[in-house]
């Protein structure tokens, strides 16, 4: 796609987080991704798609950094489930980027993404 065309949608402001942030997602089993980056609105992970993409409801089961849980028990609705393009050359091991879009957030649940947002964001 021409950049020059590219139109930002999102509503607030994405924040690169800091190395080994992860979040763990729940459908039919429970999934690691790697925080990639984090809005109040939502997060993008990267995680090994080993032949089952994510797909239907999702829960945010953990949300966590050094030892720390930020965020428990937050459906989330899947934006895009992407290939990763920038992968080594001869990866055997198929990544992806999901985009993530927060549900029913309370406004505990959301002090705690902003804590995050303060405490990983780069």
């Amino acid at each position: 796609m021409d950049k020059a065309a590219f139109t930002e949608k999102r509503n607030q402001k994405r924040f690169t987080v800091q190395e080994d942030a992860f979040a763990a997602l729940r459908n039919h089993v429970i999934r690691l991704g790697v925080i990639k980056d984090i809005s109040r609105d939502g997060l993008a992970v990267h995680y090994i798609a080993n032949g089952n993409l994510l797909h239907g409801p999702v829960i945010i089961d953990h949300l966590f950094k050094e030892g720390h849980s930020y965020l428990q028990d937050v459906p989330v609705k899947i934006i895009s489930d992407l290939e990763v393009g920038d992968q080594p050359l001869f990866s055997f091991i198929p990544m992806r980027r999901c985009g993530l879009q927060f549900k029913e957030m309370t406004p505990a649940r959301m002090s705690q993404v902003e804590r995050f947002i303060e405490n990983y964001a780069l």
